[in-house]
């Protein structure tokens, strides 16, 4: 996609989708109408992925809470290769913060500072 020119695309990251929908929010309050969220993980996911919650009782998978996938790989017998990723088995070092969820927006060029101020307050990596 090729941007008009006199704008910019701002690509951050979170850890959370909650807290990169806070920062959506946040971002339109300001007048930033082009933002979009999106996961991005090594082993891909469900659309679902959103409600996978072990609080409520929702978690269908381990690999869905550690790395952001999906039950279908379940079903196409990956799931044992994700669960002995370092992530889920818990035997490797140090804890990789997995940042899976992408924000997009598309601001114009002397708005970027402010939309940057926006992404990183709430946590996410620009």
């Amino acid at each position: 996609m090729k941007l008009p020119e006199g704008d910019r695309s701002i690509l951050a990251t979170f850890t959370s989708w909650n807290v990169a929908e806070k920062a959506i929010q946040d971002l339109k309050q300001s007048g930033f109408d082009v933002v979009q969220l999106d996961r991005v993980t090594r082993y891909g996911h469900n659309e679902n992925a959103a409600y996978n919650d072990p609080v409520r009782g929702q978690a269908a998978t381990l690999s869905g809470l550690t790395q952001l996938s999906g039950d279908e790989f379940a079903a196409g017998n990956a799931g044992p290769l994700i669960a002995a990723d370092p992530a889920a088995s818990g035997m490797s070092g140090e804890m990789i913060d997995e940042q899976g969820v992408l924000l997009t927006a598309v601001v114009s060029t002397d708005q970027v500072e402010e939309a940057v101020r926006i992404i990183k307050q709430h946590g996410g990596r620009v």
